[in-house]
């Protein structure tokens, strides 16, 4: 891992949104606040999270299924801006730090409701960030579409339920037939030795190691089903 910039010390989290089991409070479950409505995620490394939306949570989804990712923490904060003349402070949503010692900010909102976040996030990459960290990035349903949370989905469950073998089985299938398959075609190339969902799984894990390719105009946003096609990515290939 090589040595990323050094960052001071800062509290993280000044919102605190634990929420806690107290003798003789209704329990936790049957609280109905705007806490106990939010999102809670696990990443990989075993940590949970607490998330403000749909679109944070899907976005925490795509970072647990990128290997370089490494630790992830919600509203990483107070970042100061100042505008016309007055102080504010603003909590990113999400704080990534990455294997090469990169850290960075995520605001997560959707473009409905974006109001005048752009130009607060522009103050602070222009004043504060520096200390804090490399980047400052909004994302929205632009970046966050349905094809890629259900990839990165597909790719951490693949993560925990491959087989070695059975991957091999079906690198070797696509390897012997040397052009883009149909993946149920695939699956009667197999003649039984996989059930489809272990074909599933297997063609996932070697998405996640970038061996195969979705065939596709567009793959980045299509959804992937039994029928589209997949081929091994070659050495000249752009992916």
């Amino acid at each position: 891992m090589s040595k990323g910039r050094k960052y001071p010390e800062i509290i993280v989290g000044a919102r605190d949104i634990t929420l806690r089991q107290k003798p003789g409070n209704k329990p936790v479950e049957e609280r109905m606040s705007i806490v106990s409505n939010r999102v809670t995620m696990g990443f990989r490394d075993g940590t949970a999270h607490r998330l403000e939306s749909e679109l944070e949570a899907s976005a925490m989804e795509m970072f647990n299924a990128n290997p370089n990712a490494v630790a992830i923490r919600t509203q990483f904060g107070p970042l100061p801006f100042r505008r016309e003349g007055k102080d504010f402070n603003h909590f990113a949503d999400l704080c990534v730090d990455f294997r090469n010692g990169c850290r960075n900010l995520y605001a997560v909102r959707a473009t409905a409701n974006l109001g005048d976040l752009e130009v607060e996030l522009d103050l602070i990459r222009k004043g504060s960030l520096k200390r804090y960290a490399h980047g400052l990035y909004l994302l929205t349903e632009n970046e966050i579409t349905k094809p890629a949370v259900i990839r990165a989905g597909q790719m951490v469950s693949s993560q925990t339920q491959q087989n070695s073998a059975k991957t091999a089985k079906v690198l070797k299938a696509l390897a012997r037939v040397c052009r883009p398959v149909v993946i149920f075609d695939l699956y009667h190339m197999l003649e039984g030795k996989l059930a489809f969902s272990e074909l599933w799984t297997a063609i996932w894990a070697l998405f996640d190691k970038g061996v195969i390719r979705h065939d596709h105009p567009d793959p980045a946003n299509a959804v992937m089903t039994r029928l589209s096609t997949i081929s091994i990515v070659k050495e000249d290939d752009n992916v």
